[in-house]
């Protein structure tokens, strides 16, 4: 039998890899009932998927975040004044997770963005 430092190291990394606990149902279209290790949570998914987005963008700003290259790059269509602004803080967008294409007058090409939904 495992010893009880042994049982509260598993209990830790559990605690730590899921800390709301594991879904077990949803409740109205709204809330998630989730079982934890100190017992029955409920939380809002709402609230949730904003609290997920919130850690993506921590890890985007902290420049953890992967980079997906575009297919086909997206373009805007800007006004001059905004293609200069644009051109101003290319450093700051390349440290988001931004790459685009060389600017013209009045569109920006954006090559790649950041992967901060964690898609596949």
């Amino acid at each position: 039998m495992p010893s009880t430092a042994v049982r509260r190291t598993a209990a830790d990394r559990t605690r730590a890899a899921a800390p709301l606990g594991y879904a077990i149902a949803q409740l109205h279209g709204v809330y998630i009932l989730a079982q934890s290790a100190e017992g029955m949570v409920l939380v809002d998914m709402h609230a949730a998927h904003e609290r997920v987005m919130y850690e993506s963008m921590k890890k985007l700003l902290a420049g953890e975040t992967a980079q997906q290259q575009l297919l086909m790059p997206e373009i805007l269509n800007v006004t001059p004044a905004q293609a200069d602004a644009a051109e101003g803080h290319v450093q700051e967008f390349a440290a988001l997770g931004f790459g685009r294409h060389a600017p013209r007058t009045r569109q920006i090409d954006v090559a790649r963005d950041p992967d901060i939904a964690g898609r596949p």
